[in-house]
């Protein structure tokens, strides 16, 4: 059994948060129709990056929590996932992902080997009830995305 201990987010994580073209994919994401209490986002004085539960579907209008690291635990041959977590005061036009390879001691894995995507969000409801609410949903493998102010953006790990 392998075990990897990601810290930082040097490992696997955003490459770039800088001003550039923002990204052409056609998905037009809803705006979300309950947004809940946006007070939060006042204590935060920068985007914060970090690390997420994949058992969590992050609100898009909401502050993540989230940890500076994640410990991933796998046999060989098996696929582990984990959830980073980008939460933002500001606009980002660019958000890049790259991941690198996974050090643990002697054990090395491939960046071939970690795959990532942006997790995408989507209208649901619950049947015979009027209320939608806005759900992480779709992963997108665009290379860059951009995170609108007051904003969270998942991003979604898979390392084989």
């Amino acid at each position: 059994m392998r075990r990897i201990l990601i810290s930082g987010l040097t490992a696997v994580l955003l490459s770039a948060m800088t001003a550039y073209a923002a990204s052409d994919v056609s998905f037009v994401e809803p705006a979300d129709p309950n947004p809940g209490d946006q007070t939060a986002w006042a204590s935060l004085t920068g985007p914060r990056v970090g690390w997420g539960s994949i058992d969590v579907r992050y609100s898009r209008s909401q502050v993540a929590t989230m940890e500076k690291k994640v410990s991933l635990t796998a046999w060989r041959g098996e696929r582990v996932s984990a959830q980073a977590v980008v939460s933002t005061p500001v606009n980002l036009s660019c958000v890049k992902v790259s991941a690198s390879e996974l050090k643990c001691g002697r054990d090395i894995i491939p960046s071939e080997n970690v795959k990532t995507w942006f997790v995408r969000y989507t209208i649901a409801g619950r049947p015979g009830e009027k209320e939608t609410f806005l759900v992480p949903d779709r992963l997108d493998a665009a290379c860059q995305m951009a995170v609108a102010a007051n904003g969270t953006r998942p991003v979604w790990v898979e390392v084989k």
